[in-house]
């Protein structure tokens, strides 16, 4: 009996704090963040601003050029003060102030370099999927500072038969590709919109299921593409994608 109690205890606990927490978040933000500074470190965040004690040791890792459930919060609506600072250091190279509505989605783009950063940010309409439509979102996104116009095309058709141009910082909307068992992994292709040479490319593994993901982790989702790093530049600074995930919850 005093086990049961002792377990049936425990469970209230939870139920209890579970409800808490989401009665603190009424309406909550949505904000995901896409770290694409050439040459900066690894970002943590601290949403009050500068405070020491916003700072934690479990909050989300920013890195360069990668992307992980770490990269997307739930905030309060309102008035957010984001504060992003270099991993063991006091170091802000951002300290921003963001109106966030109830229950908005919202993406701050991170780009520039680490001697001149600069951010945006985008309110995101993101599309939903009906079941059976087999379909998912791309939208693409052109992040490589000092970088001219940039087109986009999927492999073996013109360049810029998905996009004819975007400009640096420049977002587009989600578009609709097919994701059935006979479609092949898209091959999508950044290329100089001017004069069509290639930049870089980005392989969507796994489309058609393949074995590779169960679930299939493109249906029914969003994805951003985005092009970092310097377009002309060497190593750790050269041109790549960076794939993100984004949800409309």
């Amino acid at each position: 009996m005093n086990i049961f109690r002792t377990i049936l205890g425990a469970i209230l606990i939870l139920w209890m704090g579970s409800c808490k927490k989401e009665q603190a978040m009424p309406g909550a933000a949505s904000l995901t963040v896409i770290h694409g500074i050439v040459g900066e470190t690894i970002l943590r965040p601290n949403f009050k601003g500068t405070d020491p004690s916003g700072k934690s040791a479990i909050s989300g890792l920013l890195g360069y050029g990668f992307f992980s459930p770490d990269c997307r919060f739930t905030v309060m609506p309102g008035n957010c003060n984001l504060g992003l600072y270099r991993i063991g250091t006091d170091v802000f190279p951002f300290v921003l102030n963001m109106e966030l509505p109830k229950a908005s989605i919202h993406t701050l783009f991170l780009t520039g370099t680490v001697d001149a950063p600069e951010s945006f940010l985008v309110k995101d309409d993101i599309p939903y999927y009906a079941a059976g439509d087999s379909t998912m979102g791309i939208r693409f996104v052109n992040l490589s500072p000092g970088s001219s116009p940039v087109s986009v095309n999927v492999k073996g058709k013109n360049s810029g038969s998905e996009v004819v141009e975007i400009a640096y910082k420049g977002v587009t909307g989600f578009y609709r590709y097919p994701v059935r068992s006979k479609v092949s992994d898209y091959v999508f292709e950044f290329r100089h919109a001017d004069s069509g040479e290639l930049i870089a490319s980005y392989t969507t593994r796994g489309i058609n299921g393949n074995g590779i993901q169960t679930p299939n982790i493109w249906l029914y989702n969003n994805s951003t593409l985005s092009l970092i790093g310097k377009v002309d530049g060497k190593g750790a600074d050269a041109p790549q994608i960076m794939q993100s995930t984004h949800s409309d919850k």
